[in-house]
């Protein structure tokens, strides 16, 4: 059997927060494990009442899908705190830091089919590079937000060569309800659609730097509907 080392894909963060980068890096997803989760023993005595003998048995510790989940991809953290007040008509938010943007999609970007939900976008203040353009997935850490069930974040791709915002859509059910983020809880895990090593480096900028970097202060989309897509296929054709 002939082994293939994967590739290493450098993967670059970036951000105007010299804090956020302090105290809530993105990292390695094994560095973020749930708390919960590595508190547990690797397994516990059960009873066999029949034969009256105790025997050992496996906890979640030993979950071959928990612990090969924290192998790959990275994972970013929320921020800063954040609180948001939502009724059937209007929302309001606060957040900690003074600077971080919630905004709304408008309903016609679904065309009414998220009508029972406000959906939602957190402006995240990281930035990623990925010069090879695979595909990543984010997810939501679901094990690390097991007491945040007001929110729902959804599924999706992408990549970081043609585009490097990472916002976090998510949606909320239109009643009378009240939203936390807490600054440090793992909200993102972003992972490689294909077999590779990963090396994460972070770096601060400043911030006009960063708003080139996003590109998205230029304020100019260049088309009406399907902008990213067009992006990419136009941005690959001229690097041919």
């Amino acid at each position: 059997m002939i082994f293939i080392k994967p590739k290493l894909v450098h993967v670059d963060c970036f951000t105007y927060s010299e804090r956020t980068n302090d105290t809530t890096p993105i990292k390695k997803a094994s560095h973020y494990t749930p708390d919960w989760w590595k508190a547990l023993p690797k397994q516990i005595e059960r009873e066999n009442r029949v034969v009256n003998m105790n025997y050992p048995a496996s906890t979640m510790k030993t979950c071959y899908g928990l612990v090969e989940l924290y192998k790959y991809g990275f994972i970013v953290p929320m921020w800063t705190d954040l609180l948001m007040s939502f009724t059937k008509d209007t929302y309001k938010y606060i957040c900690a830091d003074g600077r971080t943007e919630v905004h709304q999609h408008n309903s016609d970007q679904h065309a009414g089919s998220l009508n029972l939900y406000w959906v939602m976008k957190l402006l995240n203040p990281w930035i990623i590079y990925e010069k090879t353009g695979i595909q990543f997935l984010l997810n939501a850490c679901h094990w690390s937000l097991l007491d945040y069930s007001k929110f729902k974040i959804p599924y999706g791709v992408l990549e970081f060569k043609h585009q490097h915002n990472i916002h976090v859509n998510f949606l909320v059910e239109k009643h009378n309800t009240n939203v936390e983020f807490d600054w440090g809880v793992p909200l993102l895990h972003i992972i490689p659609l294909v077999k590779t090593d990963i090396k994460i480096k972070t770096h601060v900028i400043d911030r006009t730097e960063y708003d080139r970097m996003s590109k998205e202060k230029e304020g100019v989309r260049n088309a009406f509907r399907n902008f990213l897509p067009k992006l990419i296929k136009l941005s690959i054709k001229n690097e041919q």
